[in-house]
């Protein structure tokens, strides 16, 4: 259906391939790992190479963190993506359905103003600022 376009080429015997949201998650865990292979790498220096050279030493000390640091923080972004490529449209359906149902709480509690006042009246939903009902002129109460 409409994963078929979401699929590597298809492997012996015709059966369909490995989905790519699989392959982008699986290439960002393998970045994760050398990632931090490269960073923890850098705690164990020999003390010979230290002393002898310790500008040097610190610099490629230096050098190697960062490049593990970015490594580890490009597999976590790709692990994200094959996370949101997995779940498709319904995916992105889903957040935004979370984020009203987030935003009807927060306006419930009265963490955010509502976006409307109804009339006690007549039911008539008015802006929040307003000082009377803009149908039946009824002052509104807070």
């Amino acid at each position: 259906m409409g994963d078929e376009r979401w699929r590597t080429a298809p492997g012996q015997g015709g059966e369909p391939g490995l989905p790519i949201y699989k392959l982008v998650m699986m290439a960002g865990g393998l970045c994760i790992l050398v990632g931090m292979f490269v960073f923890v790498s850098t705690i164990f220096v020999k003390s010979d190479d230290f002393f002898a050279n310790p500008r040097g030493t610190m610099d490629r000390q230096t050098s190697n963190a960062t490049t593990g640091f970015f490594i580890i923080f490009c597999g976590m972004a790709l692990v994200v993506v094959g996370g949101f490529l997995s779940r498709g449209k319904r995916g992105f359906r889903d957040l935004a359905r979370q984020a009203r149902e987030m935003q009807d709480a927060m306006r419930a509690e009265g963490v955010i103003p509502p976006d409307h006042i109804d009339c006690k009246f007549c039911s008539a939903p008015n802006p929040p600022q307003a000082m009377a009902c803009q149908k039946c002129g009824a002052p509104i109460a807070r």
